[in-house]
């Protein structure tokens, strides 16, 4: 259905200052829109949703979904795997622990969400997680590539470098498939990786290795980010 009207509902609008008002809302193409002219309403099917609330969809803009972490979790409990469908649709079901990607997906519809974002994937574990992501059932999704301890960002918040950690993340990005960067304890992992009280507790400690401090790098990747337009530049766990 590329066009329909829900009718009598109870809207929620709060762009709109709408607050529980009765109300029709006319879809088309995908889009709200407004009442159309009343010679085009029987162009539109209806769909009756009185006693119901009409809303718009939750965005979780962090969550962990797909990805390397679930499916290491998944194997660490086999017993506890159900098929994803069965027989009965109502039977979608997973692992108690950890649910499969459709009983995660579904769950997110019972509470309302129309979108998820996976906010830590590998550049390496794209391809995987795309895979996964197509199998998310009637959901928007996406994700955040990990870039926190990237050499080459790292090198040039080093030399100040902006326009090249810009090409990079540019390139990173469309190679990835990737809505964002995703920062987490930047700089700390080779701090980690240098001994064995290499922990990063503050924004000033020295990157072992490089010329930079994590101070330095969140403000390169963060100057970047908005330099090619993303729309959510940056998501950061800080040290």
């Amino acid at each position: 259905m590329s066009k329909f009207r829900l009718v009598g509902g109870e809207v929620y609008d709060p762009a709109n200052r709408v607050d529980g008002k009765i109300q029709d809302v006319w879809i088309e193409g995908g889009h709200v829109i407004a009442a159309p002219a009343a010679e085009r309403a029987a162009e539109f099917s209806m769909i009756d949703v009185s006693g119901r609330i009409v809303m718009p969809g939750g965005v979780d803009m962090h969550s962990h979904v797909v990805g390397p972490k679930v499916n290491m979790a998944r194997r660490m409990q086999p017993e506890l795997f159900v098929a994803d469908y069965l027989d009965d649709p109502r039977e979608i079901r997973g692992n108690r622990i950890v649910p499969t990607i459709a009983a995660s997906a579904f769950n997110y519809i019972g509470m309302g969400y129309t979108t998820v974002m996976d906010a830590a994937i590998s550049p390496l574990a794209a391809r995987q997680v795309h895979h996964e992501l197509e199998h998310f059932p009637c959901m928007d999704a996406g994700f955040f590539v990990l870039v926190g301890n990237n050499h080459f960002l790292l090198e040039a918040a080093a030399k100040k470098d902006v326009d090249g950690a810009a090409r990079f993340l540019s390139w990173l990005l469309r190679r990835c498939g990737a809505f964002a960067p995703k920062l987490v304890n930047p700089g700390g992992v080779e701090n980690w990786k240098a001994g064995r009280h290499g922990t990063t507790r503050d924004l000033s400690t020295p990157v072992a290795g490089f010329q930079t401090n994590p101070r330095q790098f969140i403000e390169t990747i963060a100057i970047a980010a908005n330099q090619i337009g993303l729309p959510h530049p940056i998501h950061l766990h800080c040290n």
